[in-house]
């Protein structure tokens, strides 16, 4: 069985518009060998004639991008852990977000959400408890400003 490098077979399935059996015939090997070189490495070609090589994103990666974007009225969040034997709370954190708290504890902010909802039927995620930070006047005044000051730096990044 010959080996066939993921360089040669970019350059002639995607540059030159080989298909898979010009491929195979060029190399001497069986056109299953090559289709299954293309699937292994993730060499495709768009219907639109638009080729290059797919990479799969990251997990969440865009949708946070996005969940940013569509939920501008965000609340804080307390992250903390319990003590097994006395049952005390060892506060961790106040997150200004969901999000926020996700990506520094490397957990999935869906499994946040859940816990912080009422109606499911989840109550921690790795050890991690959360609840929402109970807000008076001077803490939602800093919240409303904090939140404020992002969007200003947000409007002046291209100008400096």
């Amino acid at each position: 069985m010959k080996t066939i490098s993921k360089q040669w077979l970019f350059k002639h399935y995607i540059e030159l518009n080989w298909n898979a059996q010009m491929c195979a015939d060029k190399r001497k090997v069986p056109l299953t060998q090559i289709r299954d070189l293309i699937k292994k490495y993730e060499i495709q070609k768009w219907k639109w004639k638009a080729h290059k090589v797919w990479n799969k994103p990251k997990l969440g990666k865009k949708f946070y991008k996005h969940a940013q974007k569509i939920m501008p009225h965000r609340k804080p969040i307390i992250a903390f852990r319990k003590v097994s034997t006395t049952g005390q709370e060892t506060n961790h954190g106040t997150y200004m977000s969901i999000t926020d708290c996700a990506k520094s504890l490397g957990l999935r902010r869906e499994y946040i959400r859940d816990i912080l909802n009422p109606n499911k039927k989840r109550w921690s995620t790795k050890g991690w408890y959360f609840r929402h930070k109970e807000l008076n006047k001077i803490d939602d005044q800093e919240f409303i400003i904090h939140r404020a000051s992002k969007k200003i730096e947000e409007i002046f990044k291209g100008v400096a």
